[in-house]
């Protein structure tokens, strides 16, 4: 058990370590590590952040009666969890977006007030320690005071066109 006494599972192996990361410094228990895509990655994972428990299956984790979940999988994939989380957690929170759409995102919301579960949606980027080193240095003036400052994302992992983050 965690100090808080809640149980979580986390959905996600790559950007859902650092979920199980932020909730173990909560003091939650994260008992259930979630993947659908590479067994291998999830095992390394679950043996680095001693996660006991790993499946393919999120029912399984449902099942066992996890009462924090945290969805940080491919976007594509994110309204079946929501879906299948609602009626069963107390907590929900989704890394953005809730769905590929506004309809999606719109049904996701609608389940989970439906079913009263307590939830929010991330901005993964929010506790990157990149962003958290540039929030220091400005807030120091290290670089005198702060008159503009444009900041730019460059990556290539959204060039496939069978990506499953093609939402954006």
């Amino acid at each position: 058990m965690s100090d808080l006494g809640l149980r979580a599972a986390v959905v996600g192996s790559g950007f859902g370590t650092h979920h199980v990361e932020l909730l173990r410094g909560a003091g939650v228990s994260v008992e259930w590590l979630v993947y659908a895509q590479d067994r291998e990655r999830a095992a390394a994972a679950a043996r680095r952040w001693d996660v006991p428990k790993l499946t393919a299956d999120l029912g399984s984790a449902l099942a066992d009666g996890v009462e924090l979940l945290t969805v940080a999988s491919p976007p594509d994939a994110h309204l079946a969890a929501i879906l299948a989380a609602a009626p069963r957690v107390r907590w929900l929170a989704c890394d953005k977006p809730l769905g590929l759409n506004a309809g999606q995102a719109t049904r996701a919301s609608r389940e989970v007030r439906a079913a009263g579960t307590k939830s929010m949606a991330f901005y993964q980027w929010r506790s990157h320690r990149g962003l958290g080193a540039l929030r220091e240095r400005i807030e120091a003036e290290a670089n005198g005071p702060l008159r503009h400052l444009h900041v730019e994302f460059l990556h290539d992992f959204l060039a496939a066109p069978d990506t499953a983050w093609a939402w954006r």
